[in-house]
């Protein structure tokens, strides 16, 4: 009990430290690879793969939702109240931030409790189909944001070197995803045939969503 209660507990404190290093970079210098890395900071990529991680440290199901979901919660409050009285954020009315805020914790609960439990399904749910969908989730979602800023951010590249920081970020996302099932599955068979799972489905909702701007 004492064990994870301790795990909780710093998952919350790491969700804060979050929350304030991603309002620490909106004050530094535009275009920075500070800046660029803490906008990253807050994509549904990240907030995906850390819930997914924070979920394979837990058997219950109801603690890897529950640290999950209040890890990105503390760290969308530490945001805003960190940007409100010492970042660049004092100037924005308190009920505009207050929405925002609550706009964003209504998507962290979605993504919180659905990869969180990703996570401990991944690691300890012994039906490996529901264990490969269980680590494809995070897969999908994380490839598919990272592939789509990518095609838009090429153009750019030659444009302006500084590009090539976020670039090399989405790509070094990508690579995290793809890497996911070799750290879940010992057989490397199966962590190939998910990784091929992960990249299928990533590729249709690419294209979907290609197909939907466009209309």
């Amino acid at each position: 009990m004492q064990n994870k209660n301790t795990k909780i507990l710093l998952i919350l404190f790491l969700g804060i430290l979050l929350g304030i290093s991603s309002s620490l970079g909106d004050v530094l210098p535009f275009g920075s690879a500070l800046f660029i890395i803490g906008g990253f900071l807050n994509t549904a990529s990240f907030w995906s793969l850390s819930s997914f991680l924070i979920g394979t440290r837990f058997r219950s199901r109801k603690n890897s939702i529950v640290a999950a979901v209040g890890f990105l919660v503390l760290s969308i409050i530490s945001y805003y109240v960190f940007g409100y009285f010492f970042g660049n954020r004092n100037e924005v009315p308190i009920i505009t931030l207050f929405i925002a805020a609550v706009s964003w914790i209504i998507i962290s609960l979605f993504i919180g409790s659905l990869c969180g439990l990703a996570g401990r399904t991944a690691r300890f749910t012994k039906d490996l189909k529901k264990r490969m969908v269980a680590v494809v989730i995070p897969m999908v979602i994380i490839i598919t944001e990272s592939i789509i800023a990518m095609l838009q951010l090429i153009p750019y590249l030659s444009a302006n070197s500084s590009n090539y920081i976020p670039f090399g970020v989405l790509v070094s996302l990508t690579l995290s995803a793809l890497l996911t099932p070799f750290l879940i599955f010992r057989n490397s068979r199966i962590a190939l045939y998910t990784m091929f799972l992960g990249v299928i489905v990533s590729i249709i909702g690419i294209f979907f969503l290609i197909i939907l701007s466009r209309t």
